[in-house]
């Protein structure tokens, strides 16, 4: 590793790009970067390579709401002119030359190859939650034994039921991941052909259904917006559809670092 600057400052790592096309967008941008109003956003080169950076502090950065905002902010902005392969949250260089050795250059060939890939892609992601109060009266609708449980437990002591709520807890467990996963697919299915590639991530929640990444053309961004709107709306007095984008395609990119020699 090289050698760290006097004050203790290093070099903050956003995301990687093709230099010509940063250089084609405003720089510096109009952001603040991860560490304060001082860490302005600018790009380190190596051949037609660049990575987008910033000045700050040689530590551990606190995974809280201020760092991830401006970390998601920078890469957000640089996206409006460039295509991005994005690096997690929180990695410091020791400096300038080790972005370009060790990264840049060392890795370039695994750069170019994530960078091709996710040219003019971005990523998209969709969450859905159930209604709780519909969920449960669809399974009891759905499922006789739920609901004879649930009928025969109404208004008896809880220490004279014990059993039965125990077993009302399975069946209804078992019969919400059971429904979640038919009801996802189905969602999936009707987004499949309008996406490159989706990634399905562990539900947040109990009552959430989805939790999904798609990776899209920016060019059919406006397609699956529709259909995300048709289906949310299919659905509006059963499911929550939370969707988000356009993102980096971190669920589609992965970027290795290693600052050892």
């Amino acid at each position: 590793m090289t050698e760290a600057t006097e004050d203790g400052t290093g070099t903050y790592l956003y995301g990687i790009v093709y230099a010509d096309q940063f250089k084609n967008a405003k720089e510096p941008l109009e952001v603040t970067g991860v560490g304060g109003s001082d860490a302005k956003v600018r790009a380190v080169e190596a051949g037609d390579l660049a990575a987008i950076v910033s000045d700050a502090a040689l530590t551990r950065y606190e995974t809280n709401r201020e760092n991830l905002v401006a970390h998601e902010t920078v890469l957000e902005e640089v996206m409006k002119g460039a295509d991005i392969v994005p690096v997690a949250f929180g990695i410091v260089a020791t400096n300038d030359e080790e972005v370009k050795e060790q990264l840049l250059e060392r890795e370039s060939e695994l750069l170019h190859q994530s960078l091709d890939y996710v040219k003019g892609r971005v990523e998209l992601t969709l969450q859905v939650l159930w209604n709780e109060d519909r969920l449960f009266r669809e399974i009891a609708d759905e499922n006789e034994e739920i609901r004879q449980l649930r009928d025969a437990i109404a208004g008896q002591p809880a220490d004279a039921v014990h059993n039965e709520k125990v077993q009302l807890g399975t069946l209804t467990g078992q019969a919400v991941e059971s429904k979640s996963q038919a009801e996802g697919q189905a969602i999936l299915d009707a987004l499949q052909p309008l996406v490159l590639e989706t990634t399905v991530n562990d539900n947040i929640t109990d009552t959430m259904l989805l939790n999904a990444a798609f990776l899209v053309e920016k060019a059919r961004m406006s397609e699956v917006d529709d259909k995300v709107n048709q289906l949310s709306q299919e659905r509006a007095d059963r499911m929550i559809f939370q969707y988000v984008g356009p993102l980096p395609p971190f669920d589609f990119v992965n970027v290795h670092i290693n600052w050892q020699e």
